[in-house]
């Protein structure tokens, strides 16, 4: 869902809570389950607030590095949020960098579901929730090992014969 004036207002105005604005926001532009989410760390997100990266899945071993991560691009909207969340936490006494950034935000079902009533948006994510992984995920690039055929004589020839823009001096 694009992150509109209008939606980003509304979040602000309704969630005056900086973590749980910018966790409905993050809801809203990466379509992440809430079980990911809630699993994201402080150093996730980048000091300008342009990228986050969410875990693939949500086991953490302790003293074992993170597994692959799915970057998303925080639309411009958005980054005001997810900066104030990221200050917010950082402010907060006795937090370190793997520290969760959206830690406390959803919690149980209920209260899950009164953050969304609260927020006042149709969130897609909550709304239609599919078991099967999202397109992002589910997605798979192969990469075909055979040499591109040349463009065909007659393409060269019509592009000759298009007309320029630029006047001569």
């Amino acid at each position: 869902m694009p992150i509109t004036p209008h939606v980003a207002h509304t979040l602000t105005t309704n969630l005056p809570n900086p973590l749980r604005a910018a966790a409905a926001a993050a809801l809203l532009f990466t379509g992440t389950d809430q079980a990911l989410l809630s699993m994201t760390q402080i150093t996730s997100l980048d000091e300008h607030a342009t990228r986050l990266a969410i875990d693939r899945d949500s086991r953490i071993y302790i003293g074992m590095p993170p597994g692959p991560r799915h970057m998303y691009a925080i639309p411009a909207r958005a980054r005001p949020l997810l900066a104030a969340a990221l200050a917010f936490r950082r402010r907060t006494p006795l937090t370190a960098d793997h520290f969760g950034l959206f830690a406390g935000c959803f919690g149980t079902s209920i209260r899950f579901d009164h953050l969304i009533r609260d927020a006042g948006l149709d969130i897609p994510a909550v709304i239609h929730p599919h078991p099967a992984e999202d397109w992002h995920t589910a997605a798979r690039c192969r990469h075909v090992d055979a040499p591109v055929p040349a463009a065909p004589a007659s393409w060269a020839r019509a592009r000759s014969r298009l007309p320029t823009t630029r006047r001569p001096l």
